[in-house]
């Protein structure tokens, strides 16, 4: 999977949330305000692409602190 992020403040972790997030078999780099990396998905077949959505966005959303923050999706995961 290939994952991109921009951070809002010129001043953001992206690069270091990216490798984060990328984890011990994947790879990550970017700047402070943009990243990208890469990561397998192993035994993705076990998985619902709808669930594994779900549990990425979690932990990013994890990853970067948000998660006791209120935010609002800019996109409808539902459709």
């Amino acid at each position: 999977m290939l994952v991109s992020i921009r951070a809002s403040e010129k001043n953001g972790r992206a690069g270091e949330e990216v490798k984060k997030f990328a984890g011990k078999k994947g790879t990550g780099a970017g700047h402070q305000s943009y990243a990208g990396g890469q990561m397998p998905l192993d035994r993705t077949d076990l998985i619902k692409p709808a669930n594994l959505e779900k549990i990425l966005r979690e932990k990013f959303i994890r990853l970067i602190g948000a998660d006791k923050q209120k935010h609002t999706s800019l996109i409808d995961p539902d459709k």
